[in-house]
This record gives C-alpha cells, sequence and structure tokens, in this order.
C-alpha cells in the first residue's frame, strides 16, 4: 500500500509483488484506485462486515416474527461466494490451459457472461453478476432440498407435531457426546492387550539413547 500527496490516495501497486501480472487477483471493497490501476486483475466486493451485519439483522427480525427456519433461509453471504467462485474459476482455467495461472483472462471470460446475462463489465458488475450467480445457486439449492424423497421427509417431518424442531440425524450426531471405543472394551479384550503393546513400546528407549 502507498500513500500518495498530501490527500494520503491509498494505491496497491502489484507490480511490485511479482514480474508476472497474470498471477495477482487483487480483491478490494469500495476502492475504485484499485480498479484504476488494476483494472486486469481486481474485483471489487461488499465488506463482509457489512454483509455479517446484515445477516445479523435479519435472524434478529426474523427470530421475532417467529420464523423457525431463518438461519437457513438467509441469503447467500456474497463476498464468500464471489471469493471462493473466483478461485475456482481460476484453477479451473489453469488446469485447461496446462498449470498456468492467468487470471486476466479468467475475469474476461466472467465479463463476457456478466455481459450476456444484462451485467455491467466494471468490477462492480461483475460483482453483481456474481451475487446474481449466488442468489440463483442458492434457490436452486433449496428447490433441490425441497423436492425428491428427502424433501418429502423433511415436509414429513415438519407437519408432525412429534417430530418438528427435533435434531435431524447429523445435528444429533454432531451433539453426541464422544466416547472413546475402548472404554467399550472388555479390558482384558485381546485388542486392548495388543494397544497396550503398542503403545508401551512408543516410549521404549532405543539402545545407546542417552
Amino acid at each position: 500500500m502507498f500513500l500518495r500527496d498530501s490527500n494520503k490516495r491509498k494505491e496497491k501497486r502489484l507490480e511490485y509483488f511479482s514480474p508476472d501480472l497474470n498471477t495477482i487477483l487483487l480483491i478490494d471493497h469500495t476502492n475504485s484506485v484499485s480498479e484504476e490501476l488494476n483494472p486486469d486483475n481486481t474485483v471489487l466486493v461488499e465488506p463482509m462486515t457489512v454483509i455479517q451485519e446484515r445477516r445479523k439483522q435479519l435472524i434478529i427480525e426474523g427470530e421475532k416474527q417467529g420464523q423457525t427456519n431463518i438461519r437457513t433461509s438467509l441469503p447467500p453471504d456474497t463476498t464468500c461466494f464471489c471469493i471462493k467462485e473466483l478461485v475456482q474459476r481460476i484453477r479451473e482455467d489453469a488446469q485447461a490451459a496446462g498449470g498456468v495461472v492467468h487470471v486476466p483472462r479468467t475475469l474476461t471470460r466472467l465479463r463476457q457472461e456478466a455481459k450476456a446475462a444484462g451485467f455491467a463489465t466494471d468490477t462492480q458488475g461483475l460483482y453483481q453478476y456474481l451475487m446474481y450467480a449466488a442468489e440463483r445457486d442458492s434457490q436452486a439449492e433449496k428447490e433441490r432440498h425441497e423436492t425428491g424423497l428427502g424433501g418429502y421427509l423433511r415436509k414429513l417431518i415438519q407437519s408432525s407435531a412429534v417430530l418438528r424442531g427435533k435434531p435431524s440425524t447429523g445435528e444429533a450426531a454432531a451433539m453426541r457426546i464422544f466416547r472413546d471405543p475402548l472404554d467399550e472394551l472388555d479390558h482384558e479384550s485381546l485388542l486392548v492387550q495388543k494397544y497396550r503393546e503398542s503403545v508401551s513400546r512408543m516410549f521404549v528407549g532405543q539402545p545407546g539413547a542417552q
């Protein structure tokens, strides 16, 4: 980061990082200077603190209104999605090009997709497109979650006064207190004896060791 002139203009200069700028992706937020200096390598996103605060407020308002599933129906964390999607796209392009990373090429391809979908092609437009993709994928996942046998069983659970609100199998497994498998065995069993022998050998000093 460089501070220029009396106005302390903040500049992020990529040329000092690597001789090959094609390998660098700059993710910034609301800093048009980064876009001005590095248009082929920069994506501007929303600050994660803003998104987290927005999600927190939605949870508070939803719980006040008695929405029991508010946490699972929140809009996607678009900044995290944007970063993961960018890294994934860059990785896929690099694999297709024999391991050669080329960030500007990947961003150019994403801008073409954004333009075809009706979005602007600057860095803000690219972020808006990725937000749109996040919401689209989130909706597709929600529809997948609500259809098929799994969706039918979830609806059945929600309609049952006995099962409603009970933890799922995965949640119950996560809440289960860990128990060492050895505690379930007879202390004189062959498996326990072998385990104790192997442990004792680990702590036996080597011949000639001081």
